[in-house]
């Protein structure tokens, strides 16, 4: 801790405390002036107990607020100057909100639909979109993840980063989010799995829940082709194509 840390940690407590003191000796006074016989003399007393402890009561709570606000202030421009994605606020507004995100990754040899809400509204900095999650892992322990994203010219792009580890971010593109009037974006996730693999995968961000499921986590292999037809019919464009120049000869 620096010296101006220490200094300012010490005049914040010499600041409560002699407000606190304040406090308690309006309340004395009230006590005092409460059990006085002259009714007069009695409630003068006890109104200027009540004026100082009134006061005191006043400033400890405009403190505290003002405390509050500052360090709020000061988490918000944290946040708004560190480096990172950055898009125009108008843009990244139309993503404010909940959303039901489906992906698939490999779990112990399957690959498999995983569901999970995520909040983008949630914490509001000026041209970024922050959120954060906990997903289950293999043993359905759990490991927060860390969300920031933004827009380009209608291709949103999250990525997902583990607050601790090496584990590389995960990377969602959703390329035709700027169709607004779509109420599911379908695109694809560059992750680690949980084998360790490196994985591209189809993803969707979702308005409404696309199966009845609602538990997060693993979808249960019910729904796992109703995702699949999903993600096909509203990914809609031609994925991975191969320009082939030579045609290999047929084997024998």
């Amino acid at each position: 801790m620096t010296i101006k840390e220490l200094l300012s940690k010490e005049l914040t407590r010499g600041r409560a405390g002699f407000l606190s003191g304040l406090t308690l000796f309006g309340l004395a006074i009230i006590l005092v002036g409460a059990v006085l016989p002259n009714s007069k003399v009695s409630s003068c007393v006890v109104a200027v107990g009540g004026a100082v402890a009134g006061a005191g009561l006043g400033v400890v709570f405009g403190f505290l607020v003002t405390e509050n606000l500052a360090s709020d202030m000061r988490d918000t421009m944290r946040r708004s100057l560190a480096p990172g994605f950055v898009s125009d606020e108008d843009v990244a507004a139309i993503a404010r909100k909940k959303w039901h995100l489906y992906y698939v990754t490999q779990m112990r040899g399957k690959f498999v639909w995983r569901y999970y809400v995520v909040d983008l509204g949630a914490t509001c900095v000026v041209g970024k979109l922050l959120s954060s999650h906990i997903v289950s892992g293999l043993n359905d322990e759990p490991h927060q993840y860390a969300i920031e994203g933004g827009i380009r010219n209608g291709r949103l792009v999250l990525f997902a980063k583990a607050p601790t580890g090496t584990e590389p971010s995960g990377v969602y593109l959703l390329p035709f989010f700027g169709q607004e009037f779509l109420s599911v974006h379908s695109g694809l996730l560059v992750n680690q799995t949980w084998d360790k693999t490196h994985c591209i995968s189809p993803c969707m961000l979702s308005i409404k829940p696309l199966v009845g499921q609602t538990a997060e986590g693993s979808v249960s292999d019910d729904h796992a082709d109703v995702l699949d037809t999903e993600w096909r019919n509203t990914i809609g464009h031609i994925l991975f194509p191969r320009a082939i120049t030579k045609v290999p000869p047929k084997s024998k």
